[in-house]
């Protein structure tokens, strides 16, 4: 039903409990209960969408800012070739929020796939709780029967519309509600779209440095997002700002494969700024400001050289920036050819090079 103050949709709860008993999961005052719907068209065939719901490593793709650590525990079932129909699988998944201060949810959840007519696929989770004495964790979230189906429009695009009901004690619709599932699919489908075009301004020339380019950026998202999840998070006392929430400092291990392996030191703090979003969103993008807050460019003026678009919207792009003027540096050489002056002050320009050592994620 449409709710009175937003008029989005969400579920009936006294007609839902009357059907189905509830669980036994989280019947404390403190639990919270989310329920939303929301629809959308998405650039990419509902078989191709089927496909990358179905495979673990192209959901966490599709889902960067939402899931994080995904897995495929047993494929029960594998479907039937070429639509999947039928396929079922145990998996998990960690799903976070874009702040240091929400702890993410982890789901154990069966996933089922059918093929309801040509063209027409629907996708379920529910949650899934190992047998007691288990080696495995229980989680702190769960999951009623959620999902979304995928209708293909034959012209490229599909409908999908998605559909979530899951207990968690500290989530909101808006950070886990099917709208923002939505928002996140279109903007990832626009994504894979523009990969497959040529067009690219700048220095980059070669589709191969294009498609590069991007999955470079693609694992910079992964990883800025995945390293907000603040996993053994240390929370230090609130400093003298007024409006600030604390520093929350994580301490963890490098292992991925493609990065370096040793200790990384994440800091995170989420200020209240009595700005708008679109504000923020203009300092940290143009050019001339970025002095102000990039200490990677030691001080000195930056130039956009290149840059990708990766959607409609113009703003939604990957720069490349280059540094304009270095910093100086100087040192005391012996002159052989002035006698009279023996040493002589050379001034070199000497660019700042980050290392591993000093790299900075902001």
């Amino acid at each position: 039903m449409k709710s009175l103050t937003d008029s989005r949709y969400q579920l009936n709860r006294d007609n839902y409990d009357k059907m189905f008993p509830k669980a036994n999961h989280f019947r404390n005052s403190c639990a919270h209960v989310e329920s939303s719907k929301d629809s959308g068209v998405v650039h990419i065939s509902a078989a191709y969408l089927v496909d990358m719901f179905l495979d673990f490593n192209k959901w966490e793709e599709l889902f960067p800012t939402i899931v994080t650590k995904p897995r495929t525990i047993e494929v029960l079932e594998s479907g039937m070739i070429g639509n999947r129909s039928g396929c079922l699988q145990l998996m998990y998944e960690e799903m976070h929020i874009l702040s240091p201060l929400v702890l993410s949810g982890d789901f154990y959840l069966l996933r089922h796939c059918q093929q309801i007519e040509l063209g027409t696929w629907v996708i379920t989770d529910v949650s899934y709780n190992f047998a007691k004495g288990s080696f495995t964790r229980q989680p702190q979230s769960w999951r009623l029967p959620s999902g979304c189906m995928m209708e293909d429009m034959h012209n490229g695009y599909s409908k999908t519309q998605t559909h979530q009901l899951y207990r968690d004690l500290i989530c909101s619709s808006v950070a886990y509600g099917a709208e923002r599932w939505i928002v996140t699919l279109q903007r990832m489908c626009e994504r894979f779209h523009c990969l497959m075009n040529d067009c690219v301004f700048g220095v980059v020339t070669l589709p191969e440095g294009k498609r590069s380019l991007m999955k470079l950026s693609q694992r910079m998202v992964k990883n800025f997002c995945g390293m907000l999840s603040m996993v053994g998070n240390l929370d230090l006392p609130q400093l003298s700002e007024v409006d600030n929430n604390g520093i929350q400092v994580s301490v963890h291990k490098s292992t991925e494969i493609g990065q370096p392996h040793g200790t990384i030191v994440s800091v995170a703090t989420s200020p209240w700024l009595p700005l708008s979003t679109h504000t923020i969103f203009n300092f940290f993008k143009d050019e001339k400001t970025r002095v102000q807050w990039d200490v990677l460019s030691n001080g000195n003026p930056v130039h956009e050289i290149a840059y990708i678009s990766t959607g409609t919207h113009p703003e939604n792009r990957i720069s490349i920036i280059r540094v304009i003027f270095f910093p100086s540096s100087t040192f005391t050489c012996r002159n052989l050819f002035d006698k009279k002056s023996p040493e002589t002050r050379v001034e070199l320009l000497l660019p700042f090079t980050p290392t591993e050592d000093n790299m900075l994620m902001l």
